[in-house]
């Protein structure tokens, strides 16, 4: 609380209140039409003459039952693939595609305005967006064809990576039915299927309730809000029933339930708490190499006020720093191949996660000194924390890119409209860049070192704290390796036993290393002024050369003193550029050379930038 109260107080005194809310971007158009569907425009003229027509349906692979495995998937397949108008738009520069995930299924368009006789494609997007959509044909030959272009994906994606990929998503969503509920389906029943199960899956869920269209281009909004409403208003509403309510609610609410082991947890909860999951193995002949994976889940936390922002930036800082720490190219002869950290949202999945991965050669004493090491190099980041230095790196690295952003024109349509449509699944406000820029800034007023290191023990708890009573526990730990013969999970105790006392162990923690501060500039702007009042910049007259005090070889002294400062030699320590030396050279044409004022405007001369810069963080 006292830490909330002294964010505030700081964001505060930058000017903006910490609960500001955030602004919704000014060009977008929002809408909805009476059978339910929704839909968004965001005008953007990167690239001119093109639109982005994204049909977002709340239909994923969790719809399915039991026996359904991979129909969503299937269904994707047959309506678009199936769609008669979706050829007019061949050979007129377009590009479409679509794809089902755990929670959605999308559709989506890239076209020019016009095609090359001038014909408007925007209406023939919108007219195979409606067919594909909700009046697909439903051929039992194309659902034939498109069974077998599924079976063929099947074969194409089952490699060793994508076998490692969902054994770590079967563990860590092992709470939840997305760790049985991979999109691609499930082979068995996939051949079992014909066009009555296909019907059926579409007449249940495809209806305009679960839809979102998002039009994003160089377009008129006013012209696509008419054309939407000609295109889609006829389509038919969902029968009121209940299970319809609970589907439509589902484009607010999350469609499973995640046990969040990260989230700081209650007395009462932790002391219910169960020790973490015992390491999953995962053993396989074409392994090439040794990885130990420890996940923790958080709940995604909306962004919708600049103390969301704080929370966010505090967040960023912290995994960059980690991932940045674990990656140092300075560390000599390590024993891993790799480790790697992050920490970022899963809209596919509600949630976020915290990843933390070591990788090594397999061979036995390799990996266990590689993990060790890891975990070492972890449990002291975790008890020194971040230097000010490389906090306050990371600080004005994630700034600055926000400000470059927020200076361009314009991005990429098909850049705003992902970002929109993850905005969107997440909670978060779509904001202006500039606006988004200045919330920002404002709420980084608000995030120092100490309370970047308070997070960073927290997000890395699952794992410095592996074990304890009362800390996060880890969601999933899977350890994978090789193994002559292995053909995926293996039961291995000893293994298992062994990677649990390693996680388990405390290694000494060293004192924080020596750190050498960086300063952000030489000279404090505000004593660089001073002294620039209290002895301003004047001309001084040096001896001739032939002076006794300016003996053979001897570098002249700087002769144009900057109110205590001396002039770079470039100006100051040529005899080339000394008062006197060339005929008719006079005071002014020095000046001029030099790109100085003159005496006359000395008196209202701005402090010399290059010896501080502007006084603030971004100079």
């Amino acid at each position: 609380a006292a830490a909330a109260a002294a964010a505030a107080e700081s964001i505060e005194r930058a000017g903006v209140a910490f609960d500001t809310a955030l602004l919704e971007h000014p060009r977008v158009v929002r809408g909805e039409l009476r059978n339910g569907l929704r839909y968004a425009i965001l005008p953007n003229p990167t690239p001119v003459g093109r639109f982005e027509a994204h049909l977002e349906l709340h239909v994923g692979s969790c719809e399915e039952a039991d026996d359904e495995q991979g129909l969503a998937h299937l269904v994707e397949h047959v309506t678009f693939m199936g769609s008669r108008k979706r050829e007019r738009l061949f050979s007129t520069g377009s590009k479409s595609n679509a794809y089902t995930d755990f929670h959605h299924t999308v559709y989506h368009f890239h076209c020019p305005q016009a095609d090359a006789h001038g014909r408007a494609l925007m209406p023939l997007a919108f007219d195979a967006l409606r067919e594909i959509a909700f009046e697909p044909e439903l051929l039992s030959a194309r659902i034939e064809k498109e069974r077998k272009a599924i079976l063929s994906e099947l074969q194409m994606i089952n490699t060793i990576d994508y076998r490692c990929s969902t054994k770590h998503l079967r563990e860590l969503h092992s709470d939840n039915p997305l760790g049985q509920r991979f999109p691609i389906g499930r082979e068995e029943q996939i051949v079992e299927w014909d066009a009555t199960h296909v019907r059926a899956f579409h007449r249940t869920h495809y209806h305009p309730d679960v839809a979102d269209l998002y039009i994003v281009g160089d377009v008129d909004p006013d012209a696509v809000e008419r054309l939407i409403e000609e295109t889609f208003r006829t389509v038919a509403s969902r029968p009121w029933s209940l299970s319809a309510l609970r589907r439509r609610e589902r484009r607010e609410k999350p469609q499973v339930q995640h046990t969040f082991t990260l989230a700081d947890p209650s007395p009462a909860k932790a002391a219910t708490q169960q020790m973490p999951r015992a390491p999953t193995i995962f053993k396989h002949e074409l392994l090439q190499s040794f990885s130990l994976t420890l996940f923790a889940k958080e709940p995604v936390i909306p962004r919708r006020r600049v103390s969301d922002l704080a929370a966010f930036l505090t967040d960023r800082i912290v995994a960059c720093c980690v991932a940045r720490r674990l990656n140092k190219s300075e560390r000599p002869n390590p024993p891993f191949t790799g480790v790697e950290y992050d920490y970022s949202d899963a809209p596919s999945e509600g949630c976020v996660v915290s990843t933390f991965i070591v990788y090594s050669d397999s061979a036995d004493g390799q990996w266990q000194r590689a993990v060790q090491r890891a975990l070492g190099e972890l449990h002291q980041l975790a008890a020194c924390g971040f230097s000010g230095a490389e906090v306050d790196a990371m600080w004005q690295a994630i700034l600055s890119d926000s400000r470059l952003r927020a200076q361009q024109s314009s991005s990429p349509s098909v850049e705003s409209l992902a970002l929109l449509m993850e905005s969107d699944a997440l909670g978060h406000v779509f904001t202006e860049a500039a606006h988004y820029d200045s919330a920002l800034h404002a709420a980084a007023e608000s995030v120092d070192l100490a309370r970047v290191n308070s997070r960073l023990r927290e997000l890395v708890s699952h794992v410095a704290s592996y074990g304890e009573a009362g800390a996060p526990k880890a969601s999933a730990v899977v350890v994978c390796m090789p193994e002559v013969g292995g053909d995926g999970v293996a039961s291995d105790p000893q293994l298992a036993a062994q990677v649990e006392a390693m996680l388990c162990a405390r290694p000494r923690i060293k004192g924080r290393a020596f750190e050498v501060p960086t300063p952000l500039r030489l000279v404090d702007a505000e004593v660089l002024e001073q002294r620039r009042r209290d002895n301003p910049p004047r001309w001084v007259d040096l001896p001739s050369p032939s002076s006794s005090s300016s003996a053979v070889g001897q570098r002249p002294s700087p002769h144009f003193d900057r109110g205590g400062v001396a002039a770079p030699p470039s100006v100051a320590g040529s005899e080339s550029t000394q008062k006197g030396t060339e005929p008719g050279f006079s005071e002014q044409d020095f000046l001029n050379r030099a790109g100085l004022e003159s005496a006359a405007k000395r008196e209202s001369a701005q402090p010399f930038e290059s010896f501080g810069g502007a006084g603030n963080r971004e100079g």
